[in-house]
């Protein structure tokens, strides 16, 4: 009878093994085939150095309303950051409101209210000056370049198109007036063949977020169990000593054999990389992420941004700041309840950024070694300077964690664990990094004050489980380019192996030609 039932049980797990292979494996291939693509190329996307390299010297003089008398005809309260730029030949100010940007002009105070599609052309126009630029249309939904939930928020969007003989498109957002967003020919042959194919960012399934969430992790937990099964029944069947006949290690022949031994040898790192893709969607809520909590945002910053105490006026903060003449965008922000300005300064010429990650929302933060400069917006007579002091940074720590006594403060002249660029995009350095006793790591930017990243032991443990395994980010390997490469397209061919050997089966079986194993 446990002769019965242990065959019951193996002839279970082998067609388990083999029904959920013909439904996942085609899906494996394009999860690996697109992955080595994502080592190298990601969604299109428009930097800062493009974005500001199309704006007009920030003109000072024309600017004849506070901000604080602008923000209040477009809005309540207090908005927690304000930028500063020319749209066409006006100064406007930009207001971050509740995660949505307002604008108004600093000229008159007027709102800005909906940019038609002349003065989006003119934007557009700006970026691409020695061609010729059409408008499209006006998108009132998300399209597959605007999924982002920082560009949802900015539409809808105008979209142009430019005849460059490369198929360029631009957006243009409708509220604020200023480009987001530009994709050409190739960039968008590259999102689609790895980024899109890989995170599943198909546009009628990525705007359904449950159920695009749900068919990532639970596709990813059946293909785990698909890992598992493979490599137990590939165990079972693998003689090494008691071989098969002809001395052979395993009963079968033509792709059935093939898909033994790649499974064999890549099985646990096509597991481990499955495994890791469902953490990424953070299942059940099992880690909190180490994004900073609103709470931290909000307990450094001092609250809202008090606009009223803005009292320097742009001119004195450009003249400064040193920036006068040369000024693209001033912003404002809060620290420690005192408004700041702070200026972006692009080098004249950027080095080629070959293993850049470029599907960030990277139109508004300078790259980490660009020149940054802060100064008190509240009183004058100080020196603008590159950001805060430890003491600073240590009380806004404390500040962001109240009650919590502190274990450790240190400030980090290098890159450890938990703090280095990759997958968190531009880090700079230095940053105090504040240990608590309940097992909080805080690490705050000196450049603006503000929190970068919130660890928890569990965000600590994702940071292995999910970014260690996925992108093999481990200590002596991730910075090691192109050794770390190497490894992971070495174990993506590995895996792209099992699957398509998977596919070529499963298609034979579809197709009702019987697998002989002899």
């Amino acid at each position: 009878m446990a002769e019965i039932t242990r065959g019951r049980l193996w002839g279970w797990l082998i067609r388990a093994h083999r029904y959920l292979g013909v439904g996942f494996c085609a899906l494996f291939v394009l999860w690996f085939a697109s992955g080595i693509v994502l080592v190298y190329r990601r969604m299109p996307s428009l930097g800062t150095a493009e974005r500001l390299a199309a704006l007009t010297p920030l003109a000072t003089d024309r600017i004849r309303v506070p901000p604080a008398a602008a923000w209040r005809g477009v809005g309540r309260g207090w908005p927690s950051r304000v930028r500063i730029a020319m749209l066409l030949a006006r100064p406007v100010y930009r207001f971050l409101d509740h995660g949505t940007w307002v604008a108004a002009y600093a000229d008159d105070g007027s709102p800005v209210g909906a940019v038609d599609s002349v003065v989006a052309l003119a934007v557009g126009g700006a970026l691409a000056p020695r061609a010729t630029v059409r408008y499209r249309d006006l998108a009132a939904e998300p399209d597959q370049w605007t999924l982002s939930t920082v560009l949802r928020r900015q539409g809808p969007l105008h979209r142009l198109t430019v005849d460059d003989g490369r198929g360029t498109s631009l957006y243009v957002t409708r509220s604020t007036g200023e480009a987001v967003m530009r994709t050409d020919r190739w960039s968008r042959w590259w999102g689609y063949s790895g980024a899109v194919v890989h995170w599943l960012f198909f546009t009628p399934l990525r705007m359904r977020t449950s159920l695009w969430s749900a068919l990532v992790i639970y596709g990813s937990l059946v293909g785990g169990v698909l890992c598992l099964s493979g490599l137990v029944v590939g165990v079972y069947r693998l003689r090494i000593r008691r071989r098969y006949r002809g001395g052979r290690l395993s009963p079968h022949h033509g792709w059935l054999r093939w898909h033994h031994f790649a499974g064999l040898i890549f099985g646990l790192v096509t597991f481990t990389w499955v495994f890791s893709g469902m953490l990424s969607m953070s299942p059940w809520d099992w880690s909190p992420g180490s994004t900073p909590t609103d709470s931290d945002v909000r307990a450094v910053a001092g609250g809202d941004l008090d606009l009223s105490r803005v009292t320097i006026g742009l001119s004195e903060a450009a003249r400064t700041l040193g920036g006068e003449g040369q000024l693209k965008e001033l912003e404002i922000f809060p620290f420690m309840g005192r408004p700041y300005f702070r200026w972006i300064q692009p080098p004249a010429a950027e080095p080629p950024g070959q293993w850049a990650n470029t599907d960030l929302p990277a139109y508004l933060d300078g790259a980490p070694t660009w020149r940054s400069l802060v100064l008190p917006a509240d009183r004058g007579g100080e020196r603008p300077r590159a950001g805060f002091g430890r003491g600073d940074l240590e009380m806004a720590a404390r500040a962001a964690m109240p009650g919590h006594a502190v274990r450790e403060s240190t400030w980090l002249n290098q890159f450890d664990r938990y703090y280095y660029p990759g997958h968190l995009g531009g880090l700079s350095l230095p940053v105090l990094r504040t240990t608590f006793e309940d097992g909080t790591w805080l690490y705050l930017d000196p450049r603006t004050g503000a929190p970068v990243l919130h660890h928890t032991a569990r965000s600590r443990a994702e940071r292995w489980l999910y970014h260690g395994l996925h992108s093999l980010d481990f200590p002596g390997l991730y910075q090691r380019r192109p050794l770390w490469d190497l490894v992971v397209v070495l174990g993506s061919l590995g895996g792209l192996l099992v699957s398509a050997t998977a596919v070529a089966i499963g298609w034979r079986r579809v197709r009702g030609r019987r697998i002989v194993n002899r």
